[in-house]
């Protein structure tokens, strides 16, 4: 079991562009600095900040088709946050418990957002808790 946080975003703004939410995100978390990296394959891009030992990455969901298997229903979620240890492999259980507390704040914030009960199996908003207004 992945005990790293994960968070799916739909914003409140069709449209807006990843390195936009991305710079929101961080400035709302009180994170001054964040890198741009890419990864994979297919170059995906991310966005990486950390503050007290959690590692903040943002990047698109890119959770539509993973694994061979076609998940349609989480692609009203354009943007994936994910939450684990800086600079560790560790087990963070806690970092659940944050992904939570982060989707409720943004839900505040006109976001709709996932968390997955099980980041392996989620292929809808019945995987997991809601967090709408």
């Amino acid at each position: 079991m992945d005990t790293r946080g994960f968070i799916f975003v739909r914003p409140a703004k069709s449209g807006q562009a990843l390195k936009d939410f991305a710079e929101h995100i961080f400035r709302w978390l009180g994170i001054p600095r964040f890198e741009e990296r890419w990864v994979g394959k297919s170059d995906e891009q991310q966005f990486v900040g950390c503050a007290v030992g959690i590692e903040v990455v943002v990047g698109e969901n890119g959770m539509n088709l993973w694994r061979g298997i076609y998940k349609k229903d989480l692609e009203k979620y354009p943007f994936l946050i994910s939450l684990s240890p800086q600079d560790s492999s560790q087990a963070a259980d806690y970092l659940v418990q944050h992904a939570h507390i982060l989707a409720r704040r943004l839900s505040h914030d006109g976001f709709r957002c996932l968390v997955p009960k099980d980041m392996v199996t989620v292929s809808s908003d019945k995987d997991g808790m809601i967090y709408d207004g």
